[in-house]
């Protein structure tokens, strides 16, 4: 009786021991893609965090250069066809 029982608790553990590494086996490839399209996102979004810190530096620059440079103004005023008083301006459009 005493040996049945020893027999017994072994073939439990052995099965639950099993029933374990199955379960984690089950569990760890969906987890495991979940985290690479974590990563993905995560690396997408840090490329757009990089372009749009460039996006700001750039407008920063030219802000910086509207109150310091007159004549940047005055060429950017020009490129939308602004005049000053008086001036007499011809455009020409090269599309075709």
């Amino acid at each position: 009786m005493n040996k049945l029982i020893t027999i017994l608790r072994r073939m439990f553990f052995v099965v639950a021991i099993f029933c374990v590494v199955a379960v984690g086996l089950m569990t760890i490839p969906p987890k495991y893609r979940q985290l690479e399209g974590f990563q993905r996102k995560r690396d997408a979004l840090r490329a757009q965090i990089a372009e749009k810190e460039a996006e700001i530096k750039g407008l920063k620059e030219k802000q910086r250069r509207f109150l310091q440079d007159s004549s940047f103004v005055e060429r950017v005023a020009r490129e939308n066809h602004r005049v000053q008083a008086g001036e007499l301006v011809f455009v020409f459009d090269d599309r075709k």
